[in-house]
C-alpha cells in the first residue's frame, strides 16, 4: 500500500483549491439567480434566440463549475436545465415544465446564500 506524501507545494495547492471552492460557494447563489433571471427573460420573449443562448450558456457554465467544486447537485440541476433548454430550442414547448421544476429545486441556492454550503465562513 502506498501512502500519499505531500510536500509544502502540494499543501499550498490544496489550500488554494479550497479557497477557490469557498469563493465559488459564495458566488453560487448569484450565479443561480442570474440563470433564473435569464430563463424569466426567455419566457417573456421566447422568439429571441439570443435569450435562449444566454440562458443555455449560464446553465452550462454553472453545470461544469459547480460539479468541479463539489456542488454536484447544483451542477446536475443546471445540466438538466441546459438539456431542457436545448429541447425548447428544438421546439419542445413542454420543456418549460422541466425547467420550472428544476429551477424550483434550486430555490434554496438562490435564497440561502453561502450559509448553506459546508465549509463556507458564516455557516454557524
Amino acid at each position: 500500500m502506498t501512502i500519499a506524501r505531500y510536500d509544502d507545494r502540494s499543501l499550498d495547492s490544496l489550500d488554494e483549491l479550497e479557497q477557490m471552492r469557498l469563493r465559488y460557494a459564495q458566488e453560487l447563489p448569484e450565479l443561480v439567480s442570474g440563470l433564473s433571471v435569464a430563463v424569466t427573460q426567455l419566457r417573456g420573449r421566447p422568439e429571441q434566440p439570443a435569450l435562449l443562448c444566454a440562458a443555455r450558456r449560464r446553465a452550462h457554465q454553472i453545470a461544469g463549475m459547480a460539479g468541479s467544486f463539489g456542488f454536484g447537485a447544483v451542477g446536475d440541476a443546471c445540466a438538466a436545465i441546459e438539456a431542457a433548454l436545448l429541447k425548447l430550442q428544438r421546439g419542445a414547448g413542454n420543456a418549460w415544465v422541466e425547467i420550472d421544476r428544476v429551477l424550483a429545486q434550486l430555490t434554496w441556492v438562490r435564497t440561502a446564500g453561502s450559509r448553506r454550503f459546508p465549509g463556507v465562513p458564516g455557516n454557524g
